[in-house]
């Protein structure tokens, strides 16, 4: 085979490229995580993530509701019925 047929004008991507797209979302969070914890020295204290894995325990379950139904081919998207 010739070289001509392996070349789609693009250069090959090397480990050390980054994907902005799939960087951002977690340099966002760090970020965030950051700027938290110097308006507030305790936003990483555990009293603080313990209250925030609390709070959103009730929405994990019902997402891991939802995502069984989904993926089990019932598309049903009425969470709030879950809910009730």
């Amino acid at each position: 085979m010739t070289e001509a047929a392996f070349d789609n004008g693009k250069t090959p991507k090397t480990s050390k490229d980054w994907d902005l797209r799939a960087v951002a979302p977690f340099v966002a969070l760090a970020l965030l995580l950051v700027l938290g914890t110097i308006a507030n020295p305790n936003f990483i204290g555990i009293d603080n993530l313990l209250n925030v894995i609390t709070r959103s325990a009730f929405i994990a379950i019902i997402a891991l509701g939802a995502t069984y139904v989904i993926t089990s081919g019932g598309l049903d998207l009425s969470v709030g019925a879950m809910v009730a």
